[in-house]
């Protein structure tokens, strides 16, 4: 447990709170509208929920001692909507989802504040990393919003 006045506290409370307002927009899309694209050159958000996990899965396993892009993801697969039909898709992409909530999650759980200057091999600290993540994370989060709005 991080105290309340850390950076990695500040950080897994921002991560909440972006995973929070993503699952309330997902919460009010239905299994068809999750897997529509807006206009086939946006991702769905099934696809997004699959790359975002898969994401955090590569970039928080093994997160001080390895690279970020582990051999064993496979981005462009994550664009691909091979989820079973209905609602079973549904589950199964809250899966994936969840799965990379789950690593980053405990990941910063077991991170203190004297891990933020510490490097992977990848030169980076763990802020940059972090940076990184979540700069992406809020555009996703409005994209879906948009998405809910137009698909009713």
């Amino acid at each position: 447990m991080q105290e309340a006045n850390s950076t990695i506290h500040d950080f897994a409370v921002k991560f909440a709170e972006i995973r929070r307002e993503c699952e309330c927009a997902i919460a009010q899309v239905g299994a068809v509208q999750m897997r529509r694209s807006l206009d086939g050159d946006v991702n769905s958000i099934a696809d997004t929920m699959k790359h975002v996990g898969g994401n955090l899965c590569s970039r928080f396993t093994n997160f001080l001692t390895e690279d970020g892009e582990k051999a064993w993801r496979d981005r462009e697969g994550e664009f691909i909507d091979d989820f079973p039909a209905g609602e079973a898709g549904r589950v199964a992409a809250l899966a994936v989802w969840r799965d990379g909530w789950s690593v980053l999650e405990t990941t910063l759980a077991s991170l203190t504040d004297d891990d933020l200057t510490t490097t992977s091999r990848r030169p980076s600290t763990f802020a940059e990393s972090r940076t990184r993540s979540r700069a992406r994370s809020p555009d996703r989060s409005r994209m879906w919003r948009t998405i809910k709005g137009r698909s009713r």
